[in-house]
């Protein structure tokens, strides 16, 4: 059907008005006219009449239509992207133009229209939803047992690092901003037996231990011990707290002290 007259005698005559025609009024006859619509990308020139059908013609340059229609002009496109937009969508006969915001940054409507850089989550905290072309970066506190370090508008907290699965201990537990600090496991010398010239042997303990904090003249990580040095005629001659840079060795200890006899006198401390 490309045209056809409405009658106005009764409604049971009426076709049904669909979606691919449209209503007119015969400006000669007074007839109402039933029209087929025009494509998308055109418009109605011309309606139809009683004896023609309706004619369309193209969309002029800046001009759309979307779909099928009855209009007797385009529609005109939105003006060309602002500053700091980019254009998504060209302006054609079929479709308006689209501006949007470039990657990583989001359209505001705070006091003025314009696009604003996403924001960066900030260290002890993660990214609970990325960024849109519309919506701002939203940002969630790192949980129990995570962290992140740096800011981001994408990365997730990290599990802190498990210091007993790879074979170490615990030195410093993580925060929500930092990781684990991991180092070896302390090293016990048990029953160390030093001979020398001077006297028989004597056994020596040491119970050594990491310590976090440094001496002020020492440059490294400080270890801590305590050595105690049992003669054959008494029970403990001294017990003397020491600090090393370095794990302490049967050797160093020779050198730091001389055992002779049954007496173990400090100023013999070398």
């Amino acid at each position: 059907m490309s045209a056809r007259v409405l009658t106005t005698s009764t409604t049971d005559d009426q076709p049904l008005l669909s979606q691919r025609h449209y209503q007119h009024t015969d400006r000669d006859s007074g007839n109402q006219m039933l029209c087929d619509k025009c494509p998308a990308g055109t418009y109605v020139s011309v309606h139809c009449s009683p004896t023609t059908v309706r004619e369309c013609s193209p969309c002029p340059e800046g001009t759309f239509t979307r779909g099928e229609n009855g209009v007797q002009q385009c529609h005109r496109c939105q003006a060309p992207c602002l500053v700091g937009f980019i254009e998504k969508v060209p302006c054609k006969a079929t479709q308006d133009r689209v501006c949007t915001c470039p990657p990583n940054r989001f359209l505001s409507m705070d006091g003025r229209v314009e696009c604003k850089p996403h924001s960066l989550c900030p260290p002890g905290t993660r990214v609970k939803k990325r960024g849109t072309e519309t919506q701002d970066v939203l940002c969630k506190p790192c949980t129990k047992g995570t962290f992140s370090h740096v800011e981001s508008s994408t990365m997730s907290c990290r599990n802190h690092t498990d210091c007993q699965a790879l074979g170490m201990v615990l030195l410093t537990p993580g925060t929500r901003q930092t990781d684990n600090v991991c180092g070896p496991p302390s090293t016990t010398l048990s029953s160390v037996f030093l001979t020398t010239p001077l006297g028989p042997a004597q056994a020596v303990f040491v119970q050594e231990s990491m310590i976090s904090s440094i001496s002020p003249s020492l440059n490294g990580p400080a270890h801590k011990a305590s050595l105690a040095v049992i003669s054959q005629n008494q029970l403990s001659i001294a017990s003397i707290p020491l600090l090393f840079t370095e794990p302490p060795t049967a050797i160093t200890l020779s050198r730091l002290f001389v055992l002779a006899g049954d007496r173990w006198p400090l100023s013999q401390l070398i």
